[in-house]
């Protein structure tokens, strides 16, 4: 229909608007099933038929000057519904309109409020310049097709709550003066909210973007909340600026976000901020686990947790930023240190992991000291000093008489104290005179300090096997690690300066 003819039908109201649509889409299936129907896009893929039928049911408003209020509630717009720098002084209703093909609201204006809640647009939506006057109500609209908001302007309050965008969105250098809600929002195949500038209070509660989102150099001016929403894809927030308080809160991410220069007043809340990266065996995700790249995002995330004084993000994002960096070009020894330094501590955010490997350590050497005693007592496995399989080898054995060489107590005793003291680096645990005692018993002492009632004498020597000295000596040094790294995490977890 051309202008006149659009303006004429809508006169007649909604029933014959919605007759009239019908007998278009009647139209429209006959000419599929005579097989006069090309179904493209394109104008330049249309036969005559399926042009004279397009021009037949668009419905053109563009460039009309519209001073009282229009209501569109529940019409059906079987073609093209154009539109564009339409002026809409009065306001408008659009609420439950279904647009079967693409609608063009480029360059309007609307003067008062705009309602397209509930609305379906099968085809592309095109809002590209459109000045909302008065509120912008979007609530449970439904995109099938392209939308673009680009430089829109919503110079009141707009509300997309719980709207579906099922294909790319672009609300590029769009300003919401009134700030806008997008709770429980479902974008589809690309967002892009780059250039934007959110004047008042904005919200992004409960949405879920299930394909990359860019907030590129958007400017945050008011509160914002992005409480528990979810991102499938990648999320760019690079250079982005927020000035009052900005939630993170609860907010999961399946790819590491992007943080770089961005920069925020106030620090963001990132209590419960979750990212669960997705681990898939293919070239495009495995080159993106690490990588100096998003080694960079880690370090944007630890300055934002730095900023709002989260330990608990910090060391998160402190170890994302590590296992990033392995095996960069010029990091080979961080690589190769950083693997037991995830083993043994999480990297410095674990206080069970040393303590766990430290207790473990500590009747792993005590079996090798006793191993040693075996050996000389009984010179089984000779050569292999202190190999636990000695241990096993005599396990059931009821016949075998464990006895010190030297003094008084048990071997296997001896050999736990033995390990016991090394393990917590007191090299004179009760006294130096108990622990030769204990090397006595283990390993015997030189012929000149014996006594011929067997006792030991007020002077001695003992025998401390050159492996037994080497093995101190490892178990001593593991041990200090251990507990540097216990300590470490203390001082992370308590937040001690």
């Amino acid at each position: 229909m051309n202008l006149e003819e659009t303006l004429a039908l809508y006169a007649q109201g909604q029933d014959a608007w919605n007759a009239w649509a019908a007998e278009m889409l009647a139209e429209r299936e006959r000419l599929k099933t005579a097989g006069d129907w090309v179904d493209s896009a394109r104008k330049s893929d249309w036969n005559q038929e399926t042009q004279d039928w397009h021009d037949a049911a668009k419905a053109d408003f563009s460039q009309r000057r519209l001073k009282d209020e229009v209501d569109f509630l529940g019409f059906e717009f079987p073609g093209g519904a154009n539109f564009t720098e339409t002026k809409f002084e009065g306001g408008a209703t659009f609420i439950d309109v279904k647009f079967m093909d693409n609608a063009l609201f480029n360059k309007a204006e609307f003067g008062g409020s705009a309602a397209f809640s509930n609305a379906e647009f099968e085809g592309g939506a095109d809002f590209t310049d459109v000045e909302f006057g008065g509120y912008a109500l979007f609530i449970a609209a439904e995109f099938e097709g392209f939308v673009l908001f680009t430089r829109a302007k919503f110079m009141s309050h707009a509300q997309f709550n719980s709207a579906k965008f099922k294909n790319y969105t672009v609300f590029e250098i769009a300003k919401f003066d009134g700030g806008a809600d997008f709770n429980q929002v479902e974008f589809g195949d690309y967002l892009v909210f780059s250039l934007v500038t959110f004047e008042g209070n904005s919200t992004f509660k409960w949405a879920v973007f299930n394909s990359d989102a860019k907030f590129v150099q958007s400017h945050f001016k008011g509160y914002t909340s992005f409480q528990d929403a979810e991102f499938l894809k990648g999320a760019d927030f690079s250079a982005s600026r927020g000035e009052r308080a900005f939630s993170l809160a609860g907010t999961e991410f399946h790819e590491v976000p992007e943080f770089e220069q961005a920069h925020f007043e106030e620090a963001p809340r990132l209590d419960n901020l979750r990212i669960e990266l997705e681990r898939m065996n293919t070239a495009s995700t495995a080159s993106s686990e690490s990588g100096p790249d998003l080694a960079a995002r880690w370090r944007a995330l630890k300055r934002l947790a730095i900023q709002g004084h989260d330990h608990t993000r910090e060391l998160k994002f402190f170890r994302g930023e590590i296992k990033a960096e392995r095996w960069t070009e010029g990091n080979f020894w961080p690589s190769v240190f950083s693997y037991p330094y995830e083993w043994f501590s999480d990297f410095g955010g674990s206080l069970v992991r040393p303590f766990v490997w430290w207790v473990a350590s500590v009747p792993l050497f005590a079996g090798f000291y006793l191993g040693e005693h075996l050996d000389r007592a009984f010179h089984v496995f000779p050569g292999i000093g202190g190999s636990i399989a000695r241990i096993f080898t005599f396990a059931g054995t009821s016949t075998l008489d464990l006895s010190c060489f030297a003094g008084e107590g048990e071997p296997w005793m001896a050999a736990f104290g033995l390990s016991l003291r090394k393990g917590l680096l007191f090299f004179g645990l009760d006294s130096t005179g108990k622990l030769s005692q204990v090397y006595g018993c283990l390993y015997g002492i030189y012929p000149e300090g014996q006594s011929k009632w067997g006792d030991l004498p007020g002077s001695f020597s003992p025998v401390i096997p050159p492996f037994i000295s080497f093995l101190g000596g490892v178990q001593m040094l593991l041990s200090s690690v251990l507990i540097f790294l216990f300590l470490l995490a203390v001082r992370n977890h308590f937040r001690i300066k």
